[in-house]
């Protein structure tokens, strides 16, 4: 990819009212604002951060090529997260 393919945005996620947070895009030429729905309750996400860090914990200085089931929920977290803030 070149820089011409690039595009400079700014992204501003202020304060939480509830699972909902106000979201502000800036580019050249436009802007966009929404409300951004956080797509875990708090025993969900409490489930989650536990999850991720027994997985990142039991992986520290281990090399594989291929990620173990336990932890591919790093990856699924942090997809799930785009999903939830660049749309699908």
């Amino acid at each position: 990819m070149n820089e011409s393919n690039c595009l400079d945005f700014e992204m501003e996620i202020s304060l939480r009212q509830g699972r909902e947070y106000p979201l502000a895009v800036n580019s050249p030429g436009s802007e966009a604002r929404k409300t951004l729905r956080f797509p875990f309750d708090e025993i969900a996400l409490e489930n989650r951060l536990f999850k991720l860090e027994r997985a990142l914990t039991r992986s520290s200085g281990k090399h594989r090529l291929a990620l173990s089931q336990e932890q591919l929920i790093v990856p699924e977290f942090g997809q799930e997260l785009f999903e939830t803030l660049f749309g699908h």
